[in-house]
């Protein structure tokens, strides 16, 4: 889809420094959100009908009849990387060196407005069964997150770069509501 002397954008996820020890993080991801700051809301594809990071990107809505349907998203999808066991170096950093392309014109992406936000999350089996307070309302433990403004009001485009992660701070009671 990206015509000759356009460029598209590479996302590498390369890993984290090390982290607070926490007995609920066994095998953390990456979710990856790209969103319009004017808007507050994923920045939307160039063109709808080409796939950004995914083959085949859709999104389903289900109306007031509870009839699902499919279309294409017409916006850019978030997406992970896989888990990354840390019990297999017994360390608490963690090392996934995995490299997304978002199929989009870079002129698109990388606006002043263009905000990536890196979510570190867990999928811990034992807090969702116990109905934990902990996890969200996707049963996701939240453990960190970043973000990124690639091209700021500077003008500055930045190509490697080590990110402040933060402690997720929230109300996990009304994080379940909803």
């Amino acid at each position: 889809y990206i015509k000759e002397g356009e460029f598209g954008l590479k996302i590498e996820v390369n890993g984290t420094g090390t982290m607070p020890l926490d007995p609920n993080v066994l095998h953390p991801f990456v979710r990856v959100h790209i969103i319009n700051m004017d808007t507050c809301m994923y920045l939307k594809k160039d063109r709808s009908d080409i796939s950004a990071v995914y083959n085949k990107e859709s999104c389903s809505q289900i109306d007031k009849s509870k009839v699902i349907h499919k279309e294409s998203a017409n916006y850019l999808l978030p997406f992970s990387t896989n888990f990354f066991d840390m019990r297999i170096k017994g360390q608490n950093q963690c090392s996934w060196k995995e490299s997304f392309v978002v199929n989009q014109p870079a002129s698109h992406l990388l606006k002043e407005s263009t905000v990536l936000i890196f979510e570190i999350l867990e999928c811990n089996t034992s807090l969702i069964e116990k109905g934990s307070e902990l996890v969200t309302r996707e049963l996701f433990y939240p453990v960190a997150w970043a973000y990124l403004r690639p091209l700021g009001t500077a003008h500055i485009h930045m190509s490697r770069t080590r990110l402040q992660l933060y402690k997720f701070k929230m109300n996990q009671k009304e994080n379940r509501k909803a």
